[in-house]
């Protein structure tokens, strides 16, 4: 099942600056319209999700919790968010039915930001 893999044939090109790669990332983002919300939405997310836990952490050190504990605090969130997303699908099936809630599923918005982002010009069904 395993092989060895050979020296590449080619030893890559020069590497592109990371400013000039990020320039890059961020305008082809801002290109597909569908991309933008997504893209604001998961950074104002991971940036207000990663300020609460910096807080909680903070606050616990501050109190002398053991290092251990906060820890374990931070594992079982990981957890809870990894348990969360596994119960989601089944958990949303019934607010489907519900007709307001049922136009706003971030997963088939997902699905289709990226389908619309990978072929340019092909509308996605809604």
């Amino acid at each position: 099942v395993r092989a060895r893999l050979g020296a590449p044939s080619q030893p890559p090109g020069p590497r592109e600056p990371l400013r000039a790669s990020i320039r890059a990332g961020l305008a082809f983002i801002w290109r597909h319209e569908a991309l933008q919300p997504i893209f604001v939405t998961s950074a104002a997310l991971n940036f207000g999700a990663n300020g609460l836990l910096l807080t909680l952490i903070i606050a616990l050190q501050q109190r002398a919790v053991a290092p251990s504990v906060i820890g374990l605090l931070e594992t079982g969130l990981a957890a809870g968010m990894l348990v969360g997303a596994a119960v989601l699908p089944t958990v949303s099936r019934p607010i489907r039915r519900i007709p307001l809630l049922s136009k706003v599923d971030p997963v088939e918005d997902l699905g289709a930001a990226v389908g619309e982002a990978s072929e340019p010009g092909q509308s996605t069904p809604s």
